[in-house]
């Protein structure tokens, strides 16, 4: 493995020098689904980034998008609540141990199987909307994984990506993460530069939580999730991105 303490690593995934990788895990399962699946997992899925796919329903209705494509999509359990009910076009791609789920979740859904680390899709079309939350941080190579978004990002779309913010969520002193299933980590700045870097122009970045909270906690931690319960309320960063060839 090939640690971020290597000059060229730090450059081309813009962590800080010294940054310790934790080895790629095995991330490619072309088992279906029933037995990873478990009902403890489901319910992480439903719970985990669900800010995330507040926000995607929400450009959904301002931008009027038409198509959406999720990138490791999971189960689709968030996409059937919260997107399906405004966007018929569906697309998902993920590891294939969730297609089963996946067709029993959102029927009229196309599901892609496929290694997230070795994008080599092409999906012969293009999105108004494309979502990946909390996926690069799996990834030896995530540019990889940023160029197939980019490359399926209609002109004048837009790509909304999440990621754990290192800082608030492990300190500022943090060299690696505690999380042996997450390569590496960023903070809001290295984001940014990172994602910048892979030809996606970021136009706005927020702090969300991680998990799905009451409706007046949630307005509370976008008010306060800066100064206050960092950890809780705005430890997943997300950025709002455009191809840099369009607006």
């Amino acid at each position: 493995m090939r640690s971020a303490a290597d000059p060229q690593a730090v450059e081309r995934w813009c962590v800080k020098p010294g940054y310790r990788e934790n080895p790629v895990p095995r991330s490619f399962d072309r088992e279906q689904g029933a037995r990873y699946w478990t009902e403890e997992r489901l319910a992480a899925a439903s719970y985990f980034q669900y800010p995330v796919y507040l926000l995607c329903r929400d450009l959904l209705r301002t931008r009027g998008a038409r198509s959406l494509l999720d990138v490791g999509s999971g189960p689709g359990t968030k996409l059937a609540e919260l997107i399906a009910p405004l966007c018929a076009d569906l697309v998902l791609v993920d590891q294939p141990s969730s297609r089963e789920i996946v067709a029993r979740e959102l029927p009229s859904a196309a599901f892609y199987g496929a290694d997230l680390d070795a994008l080599d899709l092409d999906l012969g079309r293009s999105f108004d909307l494309i979502v990946c939350a909390d996926v690069l941080e799996h990834l030896k190579h995530p540019d990889a994984c940023v160029r197939f978004i980019r490359a399926h990002l209609a002109a004048g779309g837009r790509a909304m990506l999440s990621t754990p913010e290192r800082d608030h969520l492990r300190g500022r002193d943090c060299m690696t993460s505690p999380h042996p299933e997450h390569v590496r980590e960023w903070n809001t700045a290295e984001f940014r530069a990172f994602i910048e870097r892979c030809g996606l122009v970021v136009e706005r970045q927020l702090l969300l939580p991680q998990g799905r909270l009451p409706p007046l906690e949630l307005a509370a931690s976008r008010l306060l999730g800066r100064y206050l319960l960092r950890r809780r309320w705005a430890s997943c960063q997300a950025v709002i991105c455009r191809r840099s060839d369009s607006r």
